[in-house]
């Protein structure tokens, strides 16, 4: 999935049908106009902070932007205040749940979703508010638990 790309079709739909600029759109939604031009040259995977700001101002999944498919309904996700410690918390807590109720060895699993095997090690056991996962794991995550991302990390009613 070129999640970057994906994205930039998002945003060129929205602020099309909007009839919003780039500049304008980083000022309303509090994005940088240097990321907005990084998400448009594909560039960079953008931060799920800020796939969050954009959910949160076009009113939609996340799963939406990024170009999954399975994303949940308009009635189901929440808008959330991007504060980094509630969405990282639910999301830590989330899969501390899910390894121990799937019986699921930590190391194991961050191997058998394509990333190096202390990923997920590293980040459970960090007690740093601030301390997340690339948006490239976290979408990895979703797809291999098949939920939607916005339930992953909590944004969702």
């Amino acid at each position: 999935m070129d999640v970057a790309n994906n994205i930039k079709i998002f945003l060129t739909e929205k602020l099309h049908q909007f009839k919003i600029n780039r500049k304008e759109f980083a000022g309303l939604v509090g994005i940088s106009y240097h990321t907005i031009c990084q998400i448009f040259h594909n560039r960079t995977n953008p931060s799920i902070v800020t796939i969050i700001k954009i959910a949160n101002y076009f009113n939609c999944s996340i799963d939406e932007i990024i170009g999954r498919k399975n994303y949940i309904s308009q009635n189901e996700y929440r808008t959330i205040d991007v504060v980094l410690d509630s969405w990282n918390i639910y999301l830590k807590d989330f899969i501390q749940k899910k390894l121990s109720n799937d019986n699921i060895n930590p190391y194991k699993f961050s191997e058998n979703i394509g990333f190096d095997h202390e990923t997920i090690v590293k980040f459970i056991n960090d007690t740093s508010p601030t301390r997340t996962l690339n948006t490239a794991i976290i979408i990895a995550i979703s797809d291999y638990f098949n939920i939607s991302m916005d339930q992953l990390i909590g944004r969702t009613k």
